[in-house]
């Protein structure tokens, strides 16, 4: 009887071995909380679109409500220069004051939950915006971690039938792919710490770019490019680097530039460019004429029309006349030295832009210095990690 228990003994430990492997397999991974809006997953799975949970209760990143990032019948408008995030529909608001650590609504009523800021993200409270805005939303714990899915009126499935369905499907597939992001972030061991590193790849030493600071992640700073007209010289390749990374950004034109950039205006309304107006300052009613009359060109032009504004002398008095009349200001808080060589320029925005830790809103010229500069930053932001959103105003409109 002494040999059956030793192979009771051998299998025991076996199985405690192969349990020891398995939770550790799964440990290297681990669970997230994962977000749906109405049928779909929202993809990828990052720190811009994963809950967070405060005291109990899941917060949501501000940008799952910006309808230029998900479907969602909610608008968005963030002011840097107030630092007021503010969610709406034609009907209601929510405006979230963060230097003053309040919420209230379109009334002036207050009492609603306050938003929170983890390193550069704001958070909004989830049952507070939701049971706000009739949003409805379903918590379920998953293999995968808490999946959260919020609907809306347009959404086809059951709670139940979406889980069903996705669970081994898409929420699955989304997961798979963000531990894949996760692993690619990690540095490949040094041949000192590897037994046996692969000759056929090398292992570089890179140089430290001058700009980073070795301790922040970028990827939790947001980028967002606008180009002012001056003589359009560099226009047609800024468009063509953007094209060739995959960005978009926002231009902004003086009316009287419309009729003559109309073809490039249509290039960048097509490849998913904003377009938006400029004016010289001076009196709010003078803005507002020319405003309406570069609309009136812009729909000549390219079927289309904006309300994001660029108030060239940063006039205050006008950007508020113009932002109550329904215009969406376009603030900068990077850009470009006076007059200095293209290199020169180059270090300086991306010393501007390391020094941000929220938001880095880029405002180049048009013009072939400018083309120039962006070749040269675009290659170290997107090496760095940097999150670009395409720059655009959301304005009131009620």
């Amino acid at each position: 009887m002494n040999w059956k228990k030793c192979l009771l003994s051998l299998l025991c430990a076996a199985a405690i071995v192969l349990g020891i492997t398995l939770s550790g397999a799964q440990a290297a991974e681990g669970k997230i909380t994962i977000l749906c809006l109405n049928d779909q997953v929202i993809t990828p799975i990052s720190s811009t679109n994963m809950p967070l949970k405060v005291g109990g209760t899941y917060y949501l990143p501000y940008t799952v409500f910006d309808p230029a990032v998900v479907d969602v019948d909610l608008g968005v408008k963030y002011s840097l220069r107030d630092n007021v995030l503010t969610l709406y529909t034609k009907q209601v608001l929510l405006k979230y004051d963060l230097n003053a650590g309040t919420c209230e609504d379109r009334d002036g009523n207050t009492g609603y939950t306050r938003a929170v800021v983890r390193g550069s993200m704001i958070y909004v409270s989830m049952p507070s915006v939701c049971s706000y805005f009739g949003i409805q939303f379903y918590q379920e714990a998953t293999v995968y971690g808490q999946v959260i899915r919020l609907t809306t009126s347009s959404a086809v499935l059951s709670d139940r039938a979406f889980m069903d369905s996705a669970l081994s499907t898409s929420i699955a597939d989304a997961y798979k792919k963000y531990w894949q992001a996760r692993e690619s972030l990690v540095p490949s061991p040094s041949p000192s710490q590897s037994a046996s590193p692969s000759p056929s790849v090398p292992v570089a030493s890179p140089s430290p770019s001058p700009t980073s600071t070795g301790s922040d992640d970028r990827r939790y700073v947001t980028v967002a490019l606008a180009f002012r007209h001056t003589d359009g010289t560099g226009l047609a390749d800024i468009l063509d680097t953007l094209a060739q990374n995959n960005l978009s950004a926002l231009f902004l034109l003086p009316p009287d530039a419309i009729g003559d950039n109309a073809a490039l205006i249509r290039r960048m309304v097509g490849a998913g460019h904003s377009v938006g107006l400029s004016v010289a300052g001076g009196p709010a009613a003078d803005a507002v004429q020319l405003l309406s009359e570069g609309n009136r060109l812009l729909e000549l032009a390219a079927h289309m029309n904006t309300r994001t504004v660029l108030v060239e002398n940063g006039d205050d008095d006008t950007i508020e006349a113009l932002e109550a009349d329904g215009w969406s200001a376009w603030v900068g808080n990077v850009s470009l030295p006076e007059s200095s060589s293209v290199s020169y320029c180059a270090s300086s925005v991306l010393r501007s832009v390391d020094a941000k830790r929220s938001l880095a809103y880029i405002t180049l010229d048009d013009d072939a210095r400018s083309a120039q500069v962006l070749d040269i930053i675009l290659p170290t932001l997107l090496e760095d990690g940097y999150t670009f959103r395409l720059a655009v105003g959301q304005a009131l409109d009620w």
